[in-house]
């Protein structure tokens, strides 16, 4: 087989990066080894913004930023075309009990973030938190299940080859030059490859002895969620790093947890009490709800914070789109923009 671009990684940053190439006219084929969005995707909340936007670099936040009129898009087109709702809604994000809230109204203004003093409008969340709260109305949040749905489909739609359950064995090369890879199906022939398998980054110098590992290492995070008919949440919450999320289908989703422990995706008690007991400290009621499931994802984390994206210099062809820590949904969108266009630019010039 023959393509322009074969992406490795179908979690949600290779699948928009997919959608975004194919909406270039280019040929693009997407492998995992697993299925699509079944890792790090699969556990995401779906928060449309950094937790705390003064807490982040401009380029994260902008990242961010660029990435919401991308999903409304996307959203308004799987409506129509494909009967798929991503439950996009602007749900807002309060920050309860914040320790610097006017640094942070003003960090908000100067960075064009609508920012205000919250209302104390809601009597189920604990007495004391809206002391200092503060709220950002124009945060978003969607549902990752239903966007690698929808994604699949127009993909599919477009003529994309999707290899589920297919291992990567070798980057094929030559002269210095990516010529495309060696999969346990046969090879694929391409003019560019795209690395996008998140935490796993790290497994591309095992194709190629000429290529350094991308600074990349798994954090884990546990979240649980809740069934909350008939509690009144109308915002994502926020206090002190732990965050409640209003889901249209009843149910409340809590996180999450940051551990350092390498690639074990394993769920444990101490986090299912840790986020029972710090929602309950937001929510009192929750402690009467029945917890409907737990969870857990492992994040790529860079070195620097910050994501990678762009070409490596060790082997013409070979490029990266990962980094994204927490805010892989929250950033695809852009960052799937940004490196198709690098791509692109790439592919004119040869």
């Amino acid at each position: 087989m023959k393509t322009d671009i074969c992406i490795v990684g179908g979690g949600i940053v290779g699948l928009f990066s997919a959608y975004e190439l194919c909406a270039r006219g280019l040929q693009v084929c997407l492998i995992d080894r697993d299925d699509f969005g079944k890792q790090c995707t699969a556990a995401a909340g779906g928060i449309l913004s950094p937790l705390l936007p003064w807490d982040y670099s401009q380029d994260v936040n902008d990242l961010c930023h660029q990435a919401k009129p991308l999903y409304e898009e996307l959203g308004r087109r799987l409506a129509t075309e494909a009967g798929i709702n991503i439950e996009y809604q602007n749900s807002g994000l309060l920050v309860l009990a914040d320790d610097h809230p006017d640094t942070h109204n003003t960090w908000c203004n100067d960075h064009h973030i609508i920012c205000q003093p919250a209302v104390h409008s809601n009597t189920d969340i604990a007495s004391g938190l809206y002391e200092n709260a503060l709220l950002l109305p124009a945060v978003s949040q969607l549902n990752p299940t239903r966007v690698v749905e929808g994604l699949c489909q127009l993909l599919l739609d477009a003529g994309v080859q999707l290899y589920r359950h297919t291992q990567v064995e070798s980057l094929l090369q030559q002269q210095g030059q990516v010529t495309g890879l060696r999969c346990s199906h046969g090879d694929i022939n391409a003019e560019a490859v795209l690395w996008t398998t998140g935490a796993w980054a790290p497994e591309l110098t095992l194709l190629s002895k000429q290529v350094a590992a991308p600074p990349v290492r798994p954090v884990r995070g546990q979240a649980i969620a809740f069934d909350a008919t008939g509690i009144n949440l109308e915002h994502i919450v926020i206090h002190q790093g732990h965050y409640l999320i209003p889901r249209q289908d009843g149910t409340i989703l809590a996180g999450s947890t940051l551990e350092e422990v390498g690639y074990n995706n394993d769920i444990t008690p101490t986090a299912k009490d840790t986020l029972l007991q710090r929602s309950i400290a937001i929510l009192p009621e929750l402690k009467n709800r029945q917890i409907l499931r737990q969870w857990s994802g492992l994040r790529p984390a860079s070195t620097s914070g910050q994501p990678i994206i762009g070409a490596l210099a060790d082997i013409s062809g070979l490029f990266v789109n990962t980094g994204h820590h927490r805010y892989g949904i929250t950033m695809a969108g852009s960052s799937a923009a940004r490196i198709a266009d690098q791509l692109q630019l790439y592919l004119n010039s040869d």
